[in-house]
């Protein structure tokens, strides 16, 4: 599991920093969070450096941006729970797509 969650959410080793990183994000990422829940190993990848370098992340805040304004919070808290494989609670498929709408920004 760990060879495919690692190939799933990969990071490109050529790519500067990454290549120091990768190592890391594989034995502290992706390894303890394998076998777990979705949800977890999926937040453990986007809050990793290696992830978040690979993304090219630190180039991603504007200026009228949540975290330039200094509000730490979550826009979505729904979009993982939307996504889950198994639905916790039935869904419209209004919700759902109103859901994917937000997370992508697509309006």
């Amino acid at each position: 599991m760990t060879d495919f969650w690692f190939n799933h959410f990969n990071v490109f080793i050529g790519k500067g920093a990454d290549r120091y990183l990768v190592t890391g994000y594989e034995r502290d990422v992706i390894r303890p969070h394998a076998l777990g829940k979705f949800e977890d190993l999926l937040v453990a990848t986007a809050k990793s450096p290696a992830m978040m370098f690979y993304l090219d992340n630190w180039l991603s805040v504007g200026p009228e941006s949540d975290i330039a304004q200094g509000i730490r919070r979550n826009p979505h808290p729904d979009a993982v729970d939307a996504f889950r494989p198994i639905p916790t609670k039935p869904r419209a498929k209004a919700s759902v797509t109103a859901a994917s709408m937000r997370t992508t920004a697509a309006n």
